[in-house]
């Protein structure tokens, strides 16, 4: 089934002392970050997340930037998420994972939300789910994580994106990654670029940063294993691009096209 709700991905995460018209990322200032994820201030927006002071970060953004509809879950040992949310979620318009979610796919295990989210993802047409540096990985099937991949929520399942893509530092990981768990297409976003996806797999890229495209679908099974042992090794048919924004991607077939995307 092809999901009617749309996901926002935004490349980097959020420090420092921010206001609405100053960055959240490089290149976009809160409000702009507000405005792709729900053009109506009136909308009801929950954020999530396991910091404190994040959320109430962002919820001060938000009323500075005249959201007031809004409201947050505080994930923690004491208070997981769990079906006492299950009304304010179903009356979401958009929800906002923050950047410190490492584990949220544990979390969400043992309750009924996800379900939830899922449903409200495949059949609304006008909800949006949003994730900013950490936050926004968890959206995908796996995870990149320091010892090896972990189990995202899977609100889109054939990519791997890393939202703190460093073409120095995270290359590497990145393309062994997706060699790993070729089905996938590896998203890796410098800040300053935002995903947005709609119908499961068409992708739109805004912003002034750029977004590595790593594809090892026709990567063959002996390469694979060879990467699995470690070490350097000589990899035929995995393919790059660099998208920029306007650029347009089908998740389906890999097939990358260039027009703006107007969201007006």
């Amino acid at each position: 089934m092809i999901p009617k709700g749309r996901l926002v991905i935004i490349g980097g995460s959020q420090a420092g002392d921010l206001k609405p018209e100053k960055p959240c990322s490089p290149h976009f200032s809160c409000e702009e970050i507000f405005q792709l994820i729900s053009k109506n201030t009136s909308n009801r927006i929950e954020l999530i997340s396991f910091s404190k002071s994040s959320i109430e970060k962002y919820s001060g953004l938000l009323v500075e930037a005249g959201y007031s509809n809004f409201d947050y879950i505080h994930i923690h040992e004491n208070q997981p998420l769990n079906e006492n949310f299950h009304e304010r979620l179903s009356k979401a318009d958009a929800i906002f994972f923050l950047d410190d979610l490492p584990d949220i796919r544990e979390m969400l295990n043992s309750s009924s939300i996800l379900d939830l989210l899922y449903r409200k993802f495949l059949l609304e047409s006008n909800f949006t789910i949003a994730g900013i540096g950490v936050g926004g990985m968890c959206l995908s099937k796996l995870i990149i994580k320091n010892d090896g991949t972990g189990e995202g929520l899977g609100f889109v399942n054939n990519c791997i994106i890393d939202t703190q893509f460093d073409y120095k530092s995270r290359f590497k990981s990145l393309v062994r990654t997706v060699i790993l768990n070729n089905d996938c297409l590896g998203l890796g976003l410098t800040e300053g670029m935002v995903l947005i996806i709609e119908q499961g797999s068409d992708v739109y890229c805004k912003g002034k940063g750029s977004v590595m495209l790593v594809n090892a679908r026709n990567v063959s099974k002996d390469r694979i294993k060879a990467v699995e042992k470690g070490g350097s090794i000589f990899v035929k048919n995995l393919k790059g691009h660099i998208l920029t924004d306007g650029s347009r991607l089908n998740l389906m077939n890999a097939e990358v096209m260039q027009k703006k995307l107007s969201l007006a």
